[in-house]
């Protein structure tokens, strides 16, 4: 049975305790489900994923009403708060309201927006270009004042580090949170040390910290995040690359021998699957029976 109280509420609670919430991220209703079955307290919709299974790169190509129907379905599969990427707004001012509203009437905890330019790239990639911090606080300042919940999160993401360096970036998460974000993310983390500037920066804050898969930024296990104090940490492509990996695999076993025979023992339970479409699960993954 799904918590009375509103999800930003739910999510709020769970930074308060002053302890870092690992938030998998997930692409649909189905992995949301296995997140909350593996025990997770909360997850994050990708926007990267939700264009990539529409077949597009991360670059701003899906619509607000795509976003909003893939968080709902999220949102009404599972009973943890969900942070969901809502890229740059869609928009102007109106369209930032819109956008801020349709996440709130979706039923998340959170959307994240950002201040690159568009067209955007996906966080990771090189040639990124960011918007002039007064617009982006104004983003902020709109969204803030659409909201309906007062405790809907509003997470401010820079994509400056990699274009105007640690200072800059520093000031622009002062404007950020003086315009109405209440998390901040820094994302392009280099190195370790830069994650633990911005937590010194910004003690006392809620910070989000986006653990990327190896190759693309500083690989800390959480007990080093959770001394820095971060609050919230994302996983937020892990299990489709996952899950990508081990369907080539089966791929190529198909088409070499026509069957997965050698692949069985690897294959989800079909009865599980078949259960976990009725609702969360009811024991945690992996846990005894």
């Amino acid at each position: 049975m799904k918590d009375a109280r509103s999800a930003g509420t739910r999510l709020r609670a769970l930074l308060d305790r002053g302890d870092v919430v690992v938030a998998p991220g997930c692409g649909d209703a189905l992995s949301a489900r296995l997140i909350e079955s593996a025990g997770f307290e909360a997850a994050y919709m990708s926007g990267g994923w939700t264009s990539a299974a529409r077949g597009f790169p991360d670059h701003g190509l899906v619509t607000l009403n795509e976003m909003v129907d893939n968080a709902r379905y999220i949102a009404d599969a599972i009973t943890l708060p969900l942070v969901a990427d809502a890229d740059t707004g869609f928009g102007d001012e109106p369209n930032i309201r819109r956008c801020v509203r349709a996440f709130e009437d979706a039923g998340v905890a959170a959307i994240h927006l950002e201040d690159q330019a568009l067209p955007k790239k996906c966080g990771l990639e090189e040639g990124k270009r960011v918007v002039a911090p007064e617009a982006m606080a104004q983003t902020l300042r709109t969204a803030a004042d659409a909201r309906s919940d007062p405790a809907f999160l509003l997470v401010a993401r820079t994509d400056a580090l990699a274009t105007e360096g640690l200072a800059r970036t520093l000031e622009r998460g002062h404007a950020y949170f003086e315009a109405g974000a209440e998390v901040l993310w820094v994302e392009g983390l280099r190195t370790a040390d830069e994650a633990a500037v911005i937590a010194r920066e910004f003690e006392g804050r809620y910070l989000l910290y986006n653990k990327t898969p190896r190759g693309y930024g500083p690989q800390v296990p959480l007990e080093q995040v959770r001394e820095w104090g971060y609050a919230l940490m994302l996983l937020p492509v892990h299990l489709v690359l996952a899950a990508l990996h081990a369907q080539r695999e089966l791929l190529v076993e198909m088409r070499r021998t026509g069957s997965c025979e050698g692949c069985e023992d690897g294959l989800f339970d079909l009865h599980e699957f078949n259960a976990s479409l009725e609702g969360p699960a009811a024991k945690p993954v992996g846990s005894p029976s």
